[in-house]
């Protein structure tokens, strides 16, 4: 397949898969942001422990469609980077006019590589489990200090 694409269209398709990639961790983010914030923000959400637990686990739910949607496009992105790696190759050995100025030979396109989706997995869930054990000690300090008021 990386015969048939110029490096510049082989470019266009990983840029869009990197935009791709790059909203399902703003929305990562923003809910991620939203859940602690309403957490540590609202008492009412940590009355109970109860109530932490429902939020967790509708955090939970939402990490693990998200993470399944990031895992499989960030393997795209990957295979996407060798398919640009490997036009730039062919581009530059087939047709070297293509390759005019000295500036773009200088170009190492190997580093366009991007992270594997195993460390992406690894790194999402790591900061699935602080938020969750965040909202856990959250709830439970509150109740203990509403404990120690009474």
């Amino acid at each position: 397949m990386s015969e048939l694409l110029s490096l510049k269209d082989a470019m266009d398709i990983y840029q869009i898969q990197y935009s791709h990639v790059d909203q399902l961790w703003n929305y990562f983010s923003a809910t991620t942001l939203a859940v602690l914030g309403y957490t540590i923000g609202s008492d009412k959400a940590t009355r109970s422990m109860q109530g932490a637990y429902v939020i967790i686990l509708g955090y939970f739910v939402f990490c693990i469609g998200n993470l399944a949607a990031l895992f499989h496009s960030q393997l795209q992105l990957v295979q996407f980077a060798n398919i640009v790696i490997n036009s730039s190759t062919i581009n530059s050995v087939t047709n070297p006019v293509a390759i005019k100025s000295e500036e773009l030979k200088k170009i190492d396109l190997t580093t366009l590589v991007p992270w594997s989706p195993l460390c992406i997995g690894i790194f999402y869930c790591g900061v699935v489990a602080v938020v969750c054990f965040a909202i856990y000690y959250v709830t439970r300090k509150r109740q203990q200090e509403a404990g120690d008021s009474k």
